[in-house]
C-alpha cells in the first residue's frame, strides 16, 4: 500500500495553493494580500507585498513598513524580515538546504534554516539570501548577490559570494 499523504501534509498544501495560486495574483490588492497572509498563519505586519511572490511555506515574520516586491520567493524554512526593509523584484530566500550524502545521492537530509534580514535594509534585485544567513540592520546588498554568510551593521555587500564593499553612515 503506497504512503498516503496525511491531514496535516494535505492542510499545507491547500495552504500554499490558495496563497500562491489566489492571493499572489495580479488583480489581488496588496491590502488583501496581507490580510490573507496573516489569516493563513504568517505573522506580517503593515507592509506591501506585490504579486507573483511564491511562499513554499507559513514560518514567515515580515515587519512594519517593508515592501515585498514583484516575484520574490520564500522557502519553507523560517524566515524573519525586520521593519521598514525594502526587497527588490525576484529576490530568492532559499530556507532550505542539503547535508552532504554518499557518493550514491550527493543531496543528502533536508534541513531548514532560519534567514533573518535586519531592519532597514535593502535588497536588490535578483538576490539569492541562503539559509542560516543573518543580513544584520542597515545594511544594502546589491543587485545580483549571492549572500553565503552573516553580514555586519550598515554595509553594503555585493558579489558572489556578497563581500562587504564599504560603510554606510549610520546618522541622517
Amino acid at each position: 500500500m503506497p504512503n498516503l499523504p496525511t491531514v496535516r501534509v494535505l492542510r499545507r498544501y491547500v495552504i500554499l495553493l490558495i496563497i500562491n495560486c489566489l492571493v499572489m495574483t495580479e488583480p489581488c490588492p496588496s491590502v488583501l494580500r496581507r490580510l490573507a497572509l496573516r489569516r493563513l498563519g504568517m505573522d506580517v505586519g503593515r507592509m506591501w507585498i506585490k504579486s507573483q511572490t511564491m511562499f513554499r511555506g507559513v514560518k514567515v515574520f515580515i515587519g512594519d513598513g517593508t515592501s515585498i516586491s514583484h516575484g520574490c520567493y520564500f522557502g519553507s524554512g523560517p524566515i524573519a524580515i525586520g521593519e521598514r526593509c525594502d526587497i527588490s523584484a525576484g529576490v530568492r530566500f532559499m530556507s532550505i538546504d542539503h547535508d552532504a550524502g554518499g557518493p550514491e545521492r550527493r543531496a543528502g537530509r533536508v534541513r531548514q534554516r532560519q534567514i533573518t534580514v535586519g531592519d532597514g535594509t535593502w535588497i536588490g534585485a535578483s538576490v539569492t539570501v541562503l539559509g542560516g544567513v543573518d543580513i544584520a540592520e542597515g545594511c544594502v546588498i546589491a543587485s545580483g548577490a549571492v549572500v553565503t554568510d552573516d553580514t555586519e551593521p550598515h554595509g553594503l555587500y555585493a558579489g558572489v559570494p556578497a563581500v562587504r564593499k564599504r560603510d554606510l553612515p549610520v546618522t541622517a
